[in-house]
């Protein structure tokens, strides 16, 4: 088991793997004149430490075409907050976020599946 100060000098020394920042996007919906709905994605939290690399890829059948896939991952510090509804920007890029880790007490950093959508 390791102590909370362990834990916590742990969580400072994987920061300086951390080189890059992004910008985590939150959804905000409102209602518009017509009864619909309009969708601003904000810019929540700027300057976020980060590293993002690209997942190997692997090939799926969409449409009845063979494509290739590449996931995105996105490590970000363990208590940054992010979950599946939010988009990531990094390097003139967007990302959905698809899934990420939220397991365990000892978490250093928080790993974010990503697609990038442009």
């Amino acid at each position: 088991m390791v102590s909370t100060v362990e834990l916590n000098q742990l969580r400072l020394d994987t920061e300086d793997l951390l080189p890059d920042t992004c910008t985590i996007q939150v959804l905000t919906r409102t209602k518009d004149t017509l009864g619909g709905w309009s969708e601003v994605w904000a810019n929540t939290y700027t300057s976020v430490v980060c590293r993002i690399w690209q997942q190997q890829g692997r090939e799926a059948v969409v449409g009845a075409q063979p494509v290739e896939v590449t996931r995105w991952v996105l490590n970000i510090h363990w208590d940054q907050a992010c979950d599946n509804t939010m988009r990531v920007t990094h390097g003139g890029h967007t990302y959905e976020v698809n899934d990420l880790n939220n397991d365990g007490t000892q978490l250093l950093q928080r790993r974010v599946q990503l697609t990038r959508l442009s």
